[in-house]
């Protein structure tokens, strides 16, 4: 037979079950709410652009909204009908999972921070390196060169193939320095 201990394990699962069953109901109702505001938001700024034909400056806002409206009650309606599966037991991390999740969040608002007053150059470029360089001591050098290269990599790229402006620095020697 099953002990209490035992009873007592599949009473937490079932119940850590139901809370991330909750919170994916909640993520999918985010998306919905999330792409109805940007296809909203596209549409009023305008889909088609009245002086030009093709599209206007909210053609993307407008489809991706739509898009993410669709993957919303897409994903509410997978939550509804299929039966929740019992919780993995490593669901949780440990200690350590936990400080490299804490890690990533810091380093991203750290970008975000850095964005405006070093520019993308030098926000990518030190989220990289504090990144690939924080869970790994292994290969320094290779990560400083892929932190270099994929940071005004990227610039470039958006920049120069794809035609989209991104942030410059806002302090006047960074920014006469070409970041």
């Amino acid at each position: 037979g099953r002990g209490p201990a035992a009873l007592g394990t599949d009473i937490r699962s079932r119940s850590l079950v139901a809370v991330m069953q909750r919170i994916q109901q909640a993520v999918g109702l985010i998306f919905v709410a999330l792409g109805a505001f940007l296809a909203y938001q596209g549409r009023v700024v305008g889909v088609a652009d009245k002086f030009n034909p093709g599209p206007g400056p909210g053609f993307f806002a407008f489809w991706v909204g739509l898009a993410l409206v669709a993957a919303g009650l897409a994903w509410l309606g997978q939550l509804l009908l299929r039966p929740a599966p019992a919780a993995p037991a490593d669901l949780v991390p440990d200690r350590g999972g936990m400080a490299r999740i804490g890690a990533v969040l810091a380093a991203m608002a750290a970008f975000a921070l850095c964005l405006a007053p070093f520019g993308f150059n030098l926000a990518m470029l030190g989220f990289l390196m504090l990144l690939l360089l924080a869970f790994d001591r292994e290969y320094w050098g290779l990560k400083i060169v892929v932190a270099f290269a994929a940071s005004f990599g990227l610039h470039a790229l958006f920049e120069r193939a794809l035609k989209v402006p991104l942030p410059y620095a806002s302090m006047d020697g960074l920014r006469d320095l070409g970041f």
